[in-house]
């Protein structure tokens, strides 16, 4: 009677080689500890990707969210800005804003861009900032290389489109922009991102804690 010795031995990963590829596997794949390690690394694979997957879910609001056709990082963890005074006051969305970075090496131009309502359609101009001023994309030489920058879109509330300072109140902000799509062009390239109602509704909520302030329970001394 024969015996298959040792040397017969062969990896479960070659045998699928050869089924697909129709040809002999290398030796190295025939290795019968390579099956081993890849299930190792397989199982690495995937609790990395859960992993990922898990923090992304968690920092779905401040993730950086990357344009690579433009080379150019977003930051839109604080997409809203927004004035209040006190617990209770009212709430004013001043309007849009974000931070980017100009990844490359080449300066960044024919720039403009735009906000609109999903629920409306109407559209609010996006502003570069330059000089702590928000100007026209036109008006500026561009976005230099490997640098920041800041844009800005004011909310101003629409029976005052001209005053400086009228904000948006909140309630109309959330009937008429709670969902909008920023819409931005550099380079003849476009880069668009759409907020949804939830995201809107987490950074206001994420504003009035700041407004509440501290209210978790604390060790309070009798009263004498």
């Amino acid at each position: 009677m024969s015996q298959v010795g040792p040397d017969a031995a062969i990896s479960n990963l070659s045998e699928w080689y050869s089924v697909i590829t129709k040809l002999s596997a290398p030796n190295w794949l025939k290795d019968p500890h390579i099956d081993f390690w890849w299930t190792v690394a397989f199982s690495i694979f995937s609790i990395l990707s859960l992993l990922l997957w898990w923090w992304i879910r968690r920092e779905k609001n401040n993730i950086f969210w990357i344009s690579l056709n433009q080379r150019i990082y977003w930051d839109f963890s604080g997409a809203l800005g927004m004035v209040g005074q006190a617990e209770g006051a009212a709430i004013f969305v001043c309007g849009f804003q974000a931070k980017g970075i100009n990844k490359s090496s080449k300066t960044i131009g024919d720039l403009n861009g735009h906000i609109q309502s999903l629920i409306t359609g109407e559209k609010f101009n996006v502003f570069l900032v330059a000089n702590g001023v928000p100007v026209k994309p036109e008006e500026t030489n561009g976005i230099p290389p490997k640098s920041e920058f800041l844009i800005s879109a004011p909310f101003h509330h629409q029976q005052n489109p001209m005053g400086d300072g009228t904000y948006m109140p909140l309630n109309i902000f959330e009937r008429n922009l709670a969902e909008f799509e920023f819409i931005f062009f550099a380079n003849g390239k476009m880069f668009s991102r759409v907020f949804r109602k939830a995201e809107t509704q987490f950074l206001v909520n994420k504003f009035r804690e700041t407004l509440i302030g501290d209210i978790s329970p604390k060790v309070t001394l009798k009263d004498h």
